[in-house]
């Protein structure tokens, strides 16, 4: 979602700019993982943490950045500045330094979101990421999108505890999202 550009969708970009460019004008962006690929993980299991691992393109400065859940529902294909209201809705607040080369990885704890979706408390509307600071011109980070090359989409790396009564003979198929969105399981019981 940019500000300079406020009715453009960027829904097939190959990357996301957090923070204000060096025009002076700020940027958010979006990350949502499928509900039906959480829907594997099975409804008896503890979520023991989750992380969301975004990987840096080339960008200008750094940013301490945020991690919000995003509580509106949107398309990817459609959202823009102005129909996400700018920053759009959001809830709660996860703070990470948003730092680092092309091709590092920032690595979020979203654990409090993943279990609030795991148990249906609220909806999956995926992640506002955006800066805290700095807010001056020529401060964005740009992270890249599942548009990428798959090393580079973003990911949910979760990890969960299911009962040792349970058995799931299709557990194998839970590991792969088959959407290009980087979704990850692991299990111990």
């Amino acid at each position: 979602l940019y500000q300079g550009a406020p009715s453009t969708n960027y829904g097939s970009e190959v990357s996301i700019a957090v923070g204000v460019d060096s025009q002076g004008t700020a940027s958010v962006g979006l990350v949502k993982f499928i509900s039906s690929d959480l829907a594997t993980i099975p409804s008896s299991a503890t979520i023991d943490s989750a992380y969301l691992v975004l990987t840096r393109g080339i960008s200008e400065g750094s940013v301490q950045g945020k991690a919000w859940m995003a509580s509106y529902n949107w398309s990817e294909n459609s959202i823009t500045w102005n129909t996400a209201g700018g920053t759009g809705s959001y809830s709660g607040i996860v703070t990470a330094t948003l730092t680092g080369q092309q091709g590092s990885t920032c690595t979020i704890n979203v654990t409090t979101a993943v279990r609030l979706w795991h148990s249906n408390a609220v909806n999956n509307d995926g992640f506002v990421i955006g800066a805290i600071s700095p807010t001056t011109a020529g401060n964005s980070v740009l992270f890249y999108t599942k548009e990428a090359l798959s090393s580079w989409r973003p990911k949910l790396q979760i990890n969960y505890t299911v009962p040792s009564s349970a058995v799931y003979d299709n557990f194998a198929n839970a590991l792969d999202a088959g959407t290009g969105s980087g979704f990850t399981a692991n299990t111990s019981n």
